[in-house]
């Protein structure tokens, strides 16, 4: 009897011995199983992470590779602007350059059109005659000739003397009137009178001729007499408001 006792007992043992380790390896079972699903999400969700930066890194790429492109484009496109405005301006500057040239060359040959016809205009006032315009107040030509001096009947030393009616104001009157090849009767005289210089005198005159007014600038040459040396032609009568 003790002994069936003692074998049912050891049975029970054993049955809950087996029964536990079932039950423990059910356990570790479910946990192995959790576990490897748990690794399988982390590996999943691990993928897409490292998909989607891959994603994103390439779009980086994609838009620097794009941007920079972009800007290479908007350099050379920017360059070949400059250039094309470059070449331009250097041909704008050019045809300037050229239409100044033009216009200075046309305006020289019109000067020199203009001294050709007046010097023939006033050819009769000696040899050499050359004619400038001028742009000296009231003054609208200047007449440059080679004159003779006026001869002189007056002894050294010389000294001038510009009262009406003595011999040094006979002879500036003679001289003045030979620089413009004109008649001492047909010439009104204005008034003469010492431009600063020691042996000079300047003369207004006016040729009733032509009605033509005229500044003669005359130096007087020792032993010789008075010698014109330049006319003016005059814009006005500049001393007629001596005698109102």
């Amino acid at each position: 009897m003790a002994d069936e006792y003692q074998n049912e007992h050891t049975r029970a043992e054993r049955f809950e011995k087996r029964r536990r380790t079932t039950k423990m390896l059910n356990y570790m079972l479910i946990l192995a199983g959790i576990l490897i699903l748990l690794l399988a999400m982390l590996f999943f969700f691990s993928g897409e992470d490292e998909a989607e930066n891959a994603d994103s890194e390439e779009g980086m790429e994609l838009n620097e590779s794009s941007d920079g492109e972009s800007n290479e484009t908007g350099s050379s496109d920017q360059e070949e602007d400059n250039e094309n405005t470059d070449e331009g301006n250097e041909d704008q500057t050019s045809d300037e350059d050229q239409s100044t040239d033009e216009q200075e060359q046309s305006d020289e040959e019109e000067t020199e059109e203009s001294s050709e016809e007046d010097s023939g205009e006033y050819s009769s006032f000696g040899e050499n005659i050359e004619v400038e315009q001028s742009n000296e107040e009231n003054v609208i030509k200047v007449i440059k000739g080679n004159w003779d001096a006026y001869p002189t009947n007056q002894n050294e030393p010389h000294s001038i003397d510009l009262n009406k009616g003595s011999q040094d104001r006979q002879e500036l009157e003679e001289a003045s009137a030979m620089a413009i090849n004109g008649d001492s009767e047909n010439i009104t005289y204005w008034w003469f009178g010492s431009d600063g210089r020691p042996n000079y005198v300047e003369a207004t005159i006016e040729n009733q001729t032509d009605g033509e007014i005229y500044r003669v600038h005359l130096e007087w040459i020792e032993n010789k007499g008075w010698q014109p040396q330049l006319v003016k032609v005059l814009e006005e009568n500049d001393q007629k408001h001596r005698f109102e």
